[in-house]
């Protein structure tokens, strides 16, 4: 942006409504190239933490399947140990 003739310094010149919006632009475009690499990290914690939370899951159901089939297992061996 071009300062006014006769002024001291770019502090003391006020921009109008084009200079503000060229302004804000500038300001969204210097925080989006500085934060590109935010979203691809967010991303990979996402990813991360549902792979996380689907193996907490196929943990837990593999539990359940043998903790019950071990049960069924002690459950027949106690029958076939008290009737004979």
């Amino acid at each position: 942006m071009a300062l006014p003739i006769g002024s001291g310094s770019r502090r003391s010149w006020k921009p109008g409504r084009a200079g503000r919006v060229l302004y804000c632009r500038s300001m969204l475009k210097i925080l989006l190239e500085k934060s590109r690499y935010l979203v691809v990290i967010a991303v990979l914690a996402c990813l991360a933490a549902s792979l996380a939370a689907f193996g907490w899951g196929a943990f837990k159901a593999w539990d359940a399947v043998t903790s019950s089939s071990r049960a069924a297992a002690r459950t027949r061996s106690a029958r076939s140990s008290s009737s004979s």
